[in-house]
């Protein structure tokens, strides 16, 4: 028998983890409220600013609401964001949306970074600040913009936080969750601007370039297929038309990147599927009677459309639509200048550079060529060299079923054909991806 103590231990006790269990309970409502009335406002204001509206008040409304949410509810509202506001700008001016966001959720980072371990990798961060620093010498060398620097430098941060903390983040298995629901609500924003559906023009949506529709199209469809993934029976109904709506918007917009990349995932998908060892002969055979179908469908419905309206290649003698044109005059005209060969000319600045040396101001769309022109030939290559370390070693610790890995594939798949140096989805990848796979700890 128990004493009275005991007793009124006990029940002290048990009366305590209710009333924490109700306070998780109502601060689950508080958050579900804050994360809707977010995406809801931030939608409308999307929506208004297509249509030429006001907008002014529902930024306001997403900014409190951002400010107010904890850091774990602040990364996927920021996973919301990413997609959906490409072109989105305030108060009528050049500032954009997401910039004033990726500020904010920079604070966050940092104060959540120190609120959990008290301290940073001394040689971590002074990489990092070498490298902005490097970029604040192309203000004064090669005439790069100050924004430019200004957001390179915050991205860069973001990337170092989330490389350091994401993997200690409690709540990233909804954010394939964040991305599928934001590209949908794009797709459909999309569509309802389109007043002649099919005229054989390309068509970007909400988004800034066709090939950007495509690509976070194609994260649309991968977050749809992970958050299907956790209970296909009650999701289905969800992600079979969300896949389909996103689909039809990438159709529109007529990108080959989008037929080439799609075929790639496809492959490889089916492969992974051919030898994985979880499931047995039987389920095997009707998830690849299942992926040969939905190819089918995919290819018929979509990429055939695409292909038959512009071919799987530019006609003339420069098949990439110019692109390797483009390539070619953003590194001849840094290789005119030796001391570019150290510093780089600045993020997001090979336009102008170009310009400035007589060849036509345009992007290189390839990444890969822009960290050498931009950051310099030692910087480019070590950030290519690293990359690529790190998806090796997540392919050779066979842990390719995570989302993160299949949305650095997407990223690293768009790099060899647009420039994506200034947009914040290259580093957040990034940063997610290397955090899972690195041997970094909190001290």
């Amino acid at each position: 028998m128990y004493s009275k103590l005991e007793y009124y231990s006990i029940y002290h006790l048990m009366s305590k983890n209710m009333l924490n269990q109700k306070i998780n309970i109502i601060n689950r409502k508080q958050l579900s409220f804050k994360m809707f009335f977010y995406c809801f406002f931030l939608i409308f204001a999307v929506f208004n600013y297509i249509n030429n509206n006001g907008i002014f008040i529902y930024l306001i409304i997403c900014f409190v609401l951002f400010i107010c949410t904890n850091f774990d509810e602040a990364l996927l509202l920021f996973c919301f964001t990413l997609p959906l506001s490409d072109g989105l700008t305030v108060f009528n001016s050049m500032l954009s949306y997401c910039a004033i966001m990726d500020v904010i959720f920079l604070i966050k980072l940092i104060y959540n970074h120190f609120k959990k371990c008290n301290s940073f990798n001394t040689v971590h961060i002074s990489m990092i600040l070498l490298l902005i620093l490097g970029q604040f010498l192309t203000v004064i060398i090669w005439k790069n913009s100050i924004i430019n620097v200004l957001k390179y430098s915050v991205n860069m941060l973001i990337f170092y936080y989330l490389y350091v903390d994401y993997k200690y983040i409690s709540r990233k298995n909804l954010i394939p969750n964040m991305f599928m629901f934001s590209v949908f609500s794009g797709a459909v924003i999309s569509i309802s601007m389109k007043t002649n559906i099919i005229n054989g023009l390309r068509f970007s949506g909400i988004w800034n370039d066709e090939n950007f529709a495509g690509m976070y199209s194609i994260i649309g469809v991968v977050s749809a297929i992970f958050f299907l993934k956790k209970n296909i029976i009650k999701r289905i109904w969800i992600a079979f038309p969300v896949i389909l709506i996103i689909i039809f918007t990438a159709t529109l917009s007529l990108s080959r990147s989008f037929v080439y990349i799609i075929v790639i995932l496809s492959i490889v998908s089916f492969f992974l599927l051919l030898y994985t060892k979880n499931v047995n002969v039987f389920y095997k055979v009707i998830l690849i009677c299942i992926f040969v179908v939905i190819f089918y469908l995919l290819f018929s419905l979509s990429l055939k459309y695409i292909i038959n309206m512009r071919g799987l290649a530019s006609s003339g003698s420069d098949w990439t639509n110019s692109r390797i044109e483009y390539t070619k005059n953003g590194l001849y005209s840094f290789f005119e200048e030796p001391i570019a060969w150290f510093t780089g000319v600045g993020v997001d600045n090979v336009p102008n550079f170009s310009d400035s040396h007589g060849y036509q101001p345009r992007a290189t769309h390839n990444t890969y060529v822009d960290f050498i022109v931009q950051f310099g030939i030692f910087q480019g290559i070590l950030i290519i060299i690293i990359i690529k370390k790190y998806f090796l070693r997540s392919i050779i610790n066979k842990n390719s079923n995570s989302f993160e890995i299949w949305i650095i594939f997407v990223i690293i798949l768009y790099m060899i054909t647009l420039t994506l140096t200034q947009y914040e989805i290259l580093y957040f990848s990034l940063g997610c991806f290397m955090s899972l796979y690195s041997n970094n700890k909190r001290i």
